[in-house]
């Protein structure tokens, strides 16, 4: 590895990091609301799309890819001069590392509307409210096990890579 690549493969602040992920998140909220208002649009032709297809399922999947589109580049990591990057090549991530970074950090939201729109497909039933309980401990453990497990990871890393970053085999730079 050159100098050159020492030197963007430097520890990106937390800081610049969560202003990033942050800036992500308002800006796909905000484009989560515009297509599931066109998906309600289409509603009137084709019935109960928006039942199986909700805001949080669509701004899941939207952070889900969000490090995929523009050379590794989401919007909140373009706003603060990170980009993300194959942790081997230094190429930009393919759309299997996208997902595989960030699955860490929506996971229990993404398994709970998958869950929802099995339930819906489902005969109704008593279970179907134990199972929703059972999602939301599992979720409830999950959050306050795997999301402090990042932030520990991130810190104890010399790259200030987070477990995402180890799964998929990327690493955030400045660009």
């Amino acid at each position: 590895m050159n100098e050159y690549e020492e030197d963007q493969m430097a520890r990106v602040p937390a800081s610049k990091r969560g202003v990033a992920f942050l800036c992500d998140v308002v800006l796909i909220f905000v484009a989560s609301i515009l297509i599931t208002t066109v998906m309600h649009m289409i509603d009137l032709v084709v019935p109960l799309l928006t039942r199986y297809v909700s805001q949080v399922l669509v701004a899941c999947l939207l952070l889900l890819i969000r490090d995929y589109f523009n050379s590794g580049r989401g919007f909140g990591k373009m706003f603060m001069g990170l980009e993300v990057v194959d942790y081997d090549t230094l190429d930009k991530p393919s759309l299997m590392q996208s997902i595989k970074r960030n699955i860490f950090l929506f996971a229990p939201v993404i398994a709970a509307e998958l869950v929802q729109i099995i339930l819906f497909v489902l005969p109704k039933g008593a279970w179907g409210s134990w199972i929703t309980i059972a999602l939301s401990v599992i979720g409830g453990i999950y959050v306050f096990v795997i999301l402090p497990l990042e932030f520990v990871v991130y810190n104890k890393s010399e790259e200030g890579r987070r477990l995402g970053d180890i799964f998929a085999n990327t690493i955030v730079i400045e660009s």
